[in-house]
């Protein structure tokens, strides 16, 4: 009984943060305030009974705010085709990520999304860094009251050859399907949050890859959610998008919860579907593409046994 009240205190807590961030974006009317992999960070760091990667606390705020600055920086100051800047975005993102020795794979949102959306606030990554310390605070707060057990970091060991040739291949990869959603105008089937399920999908020893079609199910779902309470409760009864975000990601966390199934981009996609609007192909059509292209990629390509980014499992 002890552990569902946590459980439910937690969840809770996840979801005000979630909402005070979009409640926020819309008092000051800056969509640049709404992170959000912030969604996914809460799932991996407080929601998960597991700490979902390898990496410690400091580093997680660090290697964001580096990122989200980059990502800003290539937005507002980088002169070139927003292609280029998808595929200068995700090299500089993957060179923070193997350097960082961890597997904080949402660093990678952090530097993507401000060019997607073509970001000229500086209002982004003080955004980003000011909610990943509250996550982090939090942590530190469930874990020093025993809501959540204490993890432990160990730096992961930096192979140059073989953290090479992964990159190389995720790298081309992402540089073809970048293209192919770019000149199509389907931009939100590569979103960021889809990127870093793609990353984390790249190790072998993933349990998500057992199930493709399940996670490819539930990641539809994920979409589905976040886009039909935006047009059910904000488009058609006008109510404030903070509320709707706020239903949304309450049902999947039910959801998640119920099937133990803890994938932080999941919930991030949820979130996202109250920054962006599909202009053509529906939001949840873009989304379930986009991840089952990326989720055949990285089982096909990626087949050593050793994993590509270690984790804390």
């Amino acid at each position: 009984m002890k552990k569902f009240s946590q459980t439910i205190i937690v969840n809770i807590i996840s979801v005000a943060v979630i909402g005070i961030m979009v409640l926020v974006s819309e008092l000051i009317h800056s969509k640049e305030v709404i992170f959000p992999e912030i969604s996914a960070i809460s799932l991996g760091a407080l929601i998960s009974p597991k700490f979902a990667w390898n990496t410690s606390k400091a580093k997680m705020i660090i290697c964001i705010t580096v990122c989200a600055v980059c990502g800003y920086s290539i937005s507002v100051f980088l002169p070139l085709n927003i292609y280029f800047k998808l595929l200068i975005a995700f090299i500089i993102g993957n060179i923070v990520l193997i350097f960082s020795r961890t597997s904080f794979a949402p660093m990678l949102s952090a530097i993507i999304l401000p060019v997607i959306l073509k970001t000229d606030s500086i209002i982004y990554p003080i955004s980003a860094f000011s909610l990943t310390v509250v996550i982090v605070a939090l942590l530190y707060l469930f874990e020093t009251t025993g809501i959540k057990g204490t993890y432990f970091y160990e730096p992961n060991t930096i192979n140059l050859k073989k953290d090479s040739i992964a990159f190389f291949k995720r790298f081309v990869i992402y540089a073809i399907l970048s293209y192919i959603s770019v000149i199509s105008n389907c931009m939100i089937a590569l979103a960021p949050p889809l990127v870093v399920a793609f990353t984390e999908l790249c190790n072998p020893n993933s349990k998500a890859r057992k199930y493709p079609v399940n996670i490819c199910f539930i990641m539809m779902i994920s979409a589905f959610t976040g886009e039909m309470t935006r047009q059910i409760f904000c488009t058609l009864y006008g109510l404030p998008l903070f509320m709707g975000v706020i239903v949304a990601v309450s049902i999947m966390i039910i959801i998640l919860d119920t099937l133990k199934i803890y994938i932080p981009p999941m919930l991030a996609i949820t979130t996202l579907a109250y920054l962006v609007k599909a202009n053509t192909v529906p939001y949840t059509v873009q989304i379930t593409v986009g991840f089952s292209l990326l989720m055949l990629c990285a089982i096909v390509l990626f087949k050593d046994k050793k994993p590509v980014l270690s984790d804390n499992k």
